[in-house]
């Protein structure tokens, strides 16, 4: 019973475990923060794509 007390191969998985979870945290924590600017940001980039010169039936060349 004490050599499984002593025994601290799961250790490391734990803490890596710990450090990916407070990561998760902060990265949710900022895209609530930032949520207006965020989808701004992926509005733009939408409205990019679909603007897009070489999309749709349109297209007479060759796209850069």
């Amino acid at each position: 019973m004490l050599a499984f007390f002593r025994d601290d191969d799961g250790q490391g998985l734990v803490e890596y475990a710990l450090i990916i979870a407070v990561i998760a945290i902060a990265v949710i924590v900022a895209m609530i923060f930032f949520r207006g600017q965020l989808q701004n940001i992926f509005s733009d980039i939408g409205n990019a794509i679909q603007k897009s010169p070489c999309q749709g039936p349109q297209q007479t060349g060759p796209c850069p």
